[in-house]
């Protein structure tokens, strides 16, 4: 009788706490359970949790213990006919504590393969955050997919005066922070602004690019690549973030936002960007596609497809992760650079995009999360 009632009241969460989007989702996730002081939920923690990155609540008792409170014995609560959500990648999402699972994942090629095909149809849900992974996976699977978009940290993003120390004529070009990955063609990015804007004063780039799954010698030999060996004085290179409170600072110091991403989910930092009013020079593909338009961004449509392998992230013949991510001209993108930099000197605020943190919040994440589960 004991384990019916719970079973009727208490869902299940996996989660990861930590750095990565991942874990800024997750964080997010809890803390609207937090301010509704809903604890009807049992966690289970994926990987160590770490909350340093996240400045705001790292310090914050009552948080902490209203975590804690969910994640206390969790192998003694739980039970199979709990509802379950998971928030995580296809790969590693085949076990489960319950028969009623819904995964929130990011697809972000366009060809599921047989293995990520059945673990996602051993789903009682799927839920992606972009129209365009729905419509990918839709031809293979058969479970019932949600889109459900992502939101704006209110509580770790606001507006600051971090711009107002450089110059207001000169206009600072901002990439990241982000990985360095092929997919997001950074080192493509960075070549195309050099060529254009290099060693000219009246323009800075500042690059936040590190991958802390490569070492730091990998990591200065992207950066190097992409620069071909040369460092224009006016680009920039800021040292790996700690805190949100610096990516909060670097975003409010910028004034355009740089994505050419092949392939994304939803691009967390620009969408952040546009949030805070810069503007964005965005290639109009995948994720993107959710929340930049032509009122709030430049964009740069796909010209071409190519093969995601790289030999890091993405391998051959695998049962994971293959397929295509798209690709943009040089020439278009240096088109959209000089379209974005005249939008820009006409209106210093990207109002168009300030509006997205209300037609994203993390109220209606966690209520769209909430009807599904």
């Amino acid at each position: 009788m004991g384990c019916s009632i719970i079973s009727n009241n208490m869902k299940i969460l996996s989660l990861p706490i930590n750095s990565t989007s991942f874990g800024n989702i997750s964080v997010g996730f809890l803390y609207e359970l937090y301010l509704r002081k809903d604890n009807n939920f049992i966690l289970f923690d994926i990987g160590q949790p770490d909350l340093r990155v996240f400045n705001k609540l790292n310090n914050n008792d009552d948080f902490i213990n209203f975590i804690n409170g969910l994640r206390a014995n969790p192998l003694e609560r739980y039970s199979r006919e709990m509802s379950h959500f998971r928030l995580w990648h296809i790969n590693g999402s085949s076990d489960s504590p319950s028969n009623k699972n819904t995964l929130l994942t990011f697809y972000e090629l366009d060809s599921p393969t047989p293995t990520e095909i059945n673990i996602l149809n051993n789903q009682s849900n799927v839920i992606v955050t972009s129209d365009y992974t729905k419509e990918i996976l839709s031809d293979h699977v058969d479970v019932p997919i949600h889109v459900v978009p992502l939101f704006f940290d209110d509580l770790h993003y606001s507006i600051n005066n971090e711009r107002s120390k450089i110059p207001a004529e000169v206009c600072v070009w901002t990439i990241g922070p982000i990985k360095w990955e092929r997919r997001k063609w950074t080192e493509k990015v960075i070549k195309a602004w050099t060529k254009k804007y290099a060693n000219n004063n009246n323009h800075i780039l500042k690059i936040s690019c590190y991958n802390p799954f490569i070492n730091p010698e990998g990591n200065n030999a992207f950066l190097a690549q992409a620069l071909n060996g040369v460092k224009p004085v006016n680009v920039s290179i800021q040292p790996y973030m700690e805190t949100l409170i610096e990516c909060n600072n670097f975003l409010n110091s910028t004034d355009i936002i740089l994505d050419g991403a092949g392939a994304e989910g939803w691009s967390l930092p620009s969408f952040t960007a546009l949030c805070l009013g810069k503007h964005g020079l965005i290639h109009n593909a995948t994720g993107m596609k959710m929340w930049a338009d032509e009122k709030n961004s430049v964009l740069v449509e796909s010209e071409s497809k190519e093969s995601a392998i790289d030999g890091i992230h993405f391998h051959s013949n695998q049962p994971f992760n293959q397929g295509n991510i798209f690709s943009w001209s040089e020439d278009k993108w240096i088109e959209g650079m000089e379209k974005v930099y005249e939008r820009w000197k006409k209106n210093k605020v990207n109002e168009e995009g300030v509006k997205l943190r209300e037609k994203f919040s993390r109220k209606k994440f966690v209520d769209g999360i909430l009807s599904i589960i």
